[in-house]
């Protein structure tokens, strides 16, 4: 069976930069062996499957790290919804419902002020979980109580796959975060998960609302460039702890200098009467198209 493949750059203002993801698409998924290894050949955050054509207006996709298959990540379903819809005979749609392990979830597609195209992914349900204190992150993180925000709580957020919202009060202690997997150990043993995002207020760009860095575990630990789960699980992290943005936000999140891939995310969100209503979006680029051997 041929399987067509795709490289695409996500939250990026141009190729080469965001977060790069590749989707292989073809009439049924590879055995999962297969696909677990072709995630690894292609060892970016993620490797997503699409299977054609869609089944009751949706396309069914599985998510790959190098390592695993997760539930649930962002900026995989945002580019996977741009493949569908640029390359696979959706580009009359404004909206492409991806089927997932936590149900659908639908990435919707507009153009900004400027006239950008803007991909926006739908947050699921998600849970605010476990509340941690301060100073038992630390040490993992490689930081002190004092580089830590203390008027925002250190909480995990979930929604198939999970991660710990870390705030800190500046850059300097984002970019001297790191995450030791062994001092994580203790923390891991009582649920705590290992994706962890940080975040502070201070920006490079003062148009910006914040600055991310997200540490995850992939045989040893990697960091993410560009982070749409991460920031979907912030929003409404923000909902639950700002109440001064429960009205509506829309926000712009700084990620991946440090890592040279320059990343931009946006994050919209808003409380409602019976919930919440959280969407993270960007911008796409395509850098390579063809097929893979031998799937």
């Amino acid at each position: 069976m041929t399987y067509r493949a795709f490289i695409v750059d996500v939250f990026a203002s141009e190729a080469l930069a965001g977060n790069p993801l590749a989707v292989i698409c073809g009439d049924e998924f590879p055995v999962r062996q297969r696909m677990q290894g072709i995630a690894a050949e292609m060892n970016f955050s993620e490797t997503t499957f699409v299977r054609l054509p869609a089944r009751d207006g949706k396309y069914a996709v599985r998510i790959f790290t190098p390592v695993r298959e997760i539930e649930f990540t962002g900026h995989p379903l945002i580019g996977t919804a741009y493949v569908i819809r640029r390359f696979l005979g959706a580009r009359d749609r404004d909206e492409i419902d991806l089927e997932t392990a936590i149900g659908s979830i639908r990435v919707s597609f507009e153009r900004d002020a400027d006239g950008a195209e803007i991909a926006w992914m739908q947050g699921p349900a998600m849970h605010l979980g476990k509340v941690l204190p301060h100073d038992l992150v630390c040490e993992s993180l490689g930081l002190t109580v004092d580089d830590l925000d203390s008027d925002l709580p250190v909480q995990v957020v979930s929604a198939g796959t999970a991660a710990l919202m870390v705030p800190l009060e500046s850059a300097d202690a984002l970019f001297r975060a790191r995450l030791d997997l062994a001092q994580h150990a203790a923390l891991a043993d009582q649920g705590i998960p290992k994706l962890v995002y940080l975040f502070c207020r201070e920006t490079r760009q003062a148009a910006h609302d914040f600055q991310v860095r997200f540490f995850f575990e992939a045989d040893g630990v990697r960091e993410d460039p560009a982070t749409g789960n991460g920031a979907a699980f912030f929003g409404a992290y923000l909902l639950e702890h700002r109440p001064d943005v429960a009205a509506g936000f829309d926000f712009s999140i700084e990620q991946g200098h440090g890592l040279r891939r320059p990343s931009l995310i946006r994050l919209r969100g808003k409380r409602l009467a019976d919930g919440i209503d959280v969407q993270v979006g960007g911008s796409v680029y395509e850098v390579l198209q063809g097929e893979m051997l031998d799937a």
